[in-house]
């Protein structure tokens, strides 16, 4: 397997990824070379707690309404949450080795990858969605790869809001060590907004209360209007730490910046990919 490395790494992670400073890419998230895989036409739903969902490729959804299940090794259109599977009280569904491919909005999965709370995500790979994460609260996201989001065709007004992850709370989240691109492969600056998207990650809006408890360290970022917007209301305890903004899209990050929002978070150590030159969030 290989990641792309920002400098060498003496350090396996788990799933045979290198870890941190080596970034995730296609060929160490998703579903682990060999796998047998089981069709399931249409959605898969899950109602039984502590289930294990693994070796499935499903030409649909998986959808969620049980706790404490794992879905592993596995390919879908998405992966929703219904009923006690979303409540923080329940053990989290875990979501690990899986791809997910909302198939630019033609599959009947919609076009969010994974939502919206309650749930650990280890090694996925997601792409063709709108939205790769709708990550409100109590969540950990990590080692993984969100790209090639859903686009129309260049000029075609109206385009989607396309995030790598979005959360309307941005409470209670773990984002460590992933790769997150909010723009689809191909896509040239400048082009205002034709196939560029919205954020790698946007946290927190006007209609919710104040954002609390969450770190985004170690992750490599680029794209989107803005690559992060910062929560639009007060924190407590909102670090953004140690990640690296990559030029790969633009010279600005993003379309126009790094970051916007930022400047009441916690922040340190974060730096421009390609020369390690330090930077500082807006």
């Amino acid at each position: 397997m290989f990641c792309t490395p920002s400098a060498p790494s003496a350090e396996a992670a788990p799933g045979g990824c290198p870890a941190y400073p080596a970034f995730h890419n296609a060929g160490c998230t998703g579903v682990p070379p060999g796998t047998t895989l089981t069709a399931v036409d249409g959605d898969l739903v899950v109602t039984t707690d502590g289930e294990v969902v693994s070796g499935k490729n499903v030409n649909g959804c998986i959808v969620v309404k049980a706790v404490g299940v794992t879905v592993e090794n596995s390919k879908a259109q998405c992966v929703a949450m219904e009923d006690r599977a979303r409540d923080p009280a329940n053990p989290r569904l875990t979501v690990q080795d899986v791809e997910i491919d909302c198939r630019n909005g033609a599959g009947s999965g919609g076009n969010t990858g994974i939502g919206d709370r309650n749930f650990n995500v280890y090694r996925v790979n997601i792409h063709n969605c709108e939205n790769g994460f709708d990550a409100d609260s109590d969540i950990t996201i990590t080692d993984s790869y969100i790209h090639d989001l859903f686009t129309l065709p260049d000029g075609t007004p109206n385009q989607p809001h396309m995030d790598g992850l979005q959360s309307a709370f941005a409470s209670n989240l773990v984002i460590e060590h992933n790769t997150i691109y909010g723009f689809d492969t191909g896509c040239q600056y400048p082009n205002n907004g034709s196939c560029n998207g919205t954020s790698a990650l946007i946290m927190g809006n006007n209609a919710n209360g104040p954002s609390s408890n969450t770190t985004i360290s170690n992750n490599l970022l680029a794209g989107g209007a803005y690559t992060l917007y910062c929560p639009s209301k007060s924190t407590a305890n909102f670090r953004v730490v140690g990640n690296h903004f990559s030029t790969v899209y633009s010279p600005n990050i993003g379309e126009y910046g790094s970051s916007t929002n930022c400047g009441g978070v916690i922040q340190s150590g974060n730096v421009y990919h390609e020369s390690g030159a330090p930077l500082t969030l807006q």
